[in-house]
């Protein structure tokens, strides 16, 4: 076969991956967050009906939702989106993402013990309510904000490792003034912190 038939065919496999007209067999996946119920530090979880929640996911596998109230009675509007394996109209990368990123833009978060962690922040309009959204991406262990990183990690491991799991997970508080912004910021900064320690 000549060499540059060779070349093409990574590029080949990615277009039929991303058609559906080839899939591959995915490995098991332990789904994150199922049944934890670690408590995190100053702040008190209790259960929140998914439609209450700004972003939906509704071709995702599994979702997990909750309200975390600190001491001051602040709420956070924690969810996770969780996809078994992704396919042609059922993808992390979809019509609720790109809105998502829309009106964000990135920032990095000091965690205490580890490397500081990249994340989007941004302002998301639903049902004539405006929220404070910071959301990340985790896939194959990694922390991911841009989704271009996200397309390019979905391929990497259906070639590689025979999986295309990944999780959307989406920090929120409703927004009356933008003036709030950076108060609320600030507390949905702090509650990330604990919770990616706890």
């Amino acid at each position: 076969m000549p060499q540059d038939t060779h070349r093409g065919l990574p590029a080949l496999v990615m277009i039929l991956l991303i058609t559906g007209v080839i899939s591959v067999t995915l490995a098991p996946i332990k789904i994150p967050w199922e049944g934890n119920s670690a408590p995190i530090s100053g702040w008190n979880k209790k259960v929140g009906l998914a439609e209450n929640f700004p972003v939906q996911m509704a071709t995702a596998d599994h979702k997990e939702t909750a309200i975390y109230q600190n001491a001051d009675g602040f709420e956070i509007y924690f969810s996770a989106a969780y996809f078994e394996r992704q396919s042609p109209g059922k993808e992390l990368i979809e019509i609720t993402t790109a809105r998502l990123h829309e009106d964000a833009e990135e920032m990095m978060i000091p965690i205490a013990g580890r490397s500081s962690m990249r994340v989007n922040k941004g302002i998301y309009q639903r049902n004539e309510q405006t929220h404070l959204v910071v959301f990340w991406y985790e896939m194959d262990g990694q922390v991911v904000s841009r989704w271009t990183d996200i397309k390019r990690l979905t391929l990497l491991n259906a070639l590689t490792k025979r999986k295309t799991n990944g999780t959307l997970v989406v920090v929120s508080s409703p927004l009356g003034k933008r003036e709030q912004a950076t108060e609320l910021l600030e507390k949905q900064l702090e509650f990330i912190r604990h919770f990616v320690s706890a």
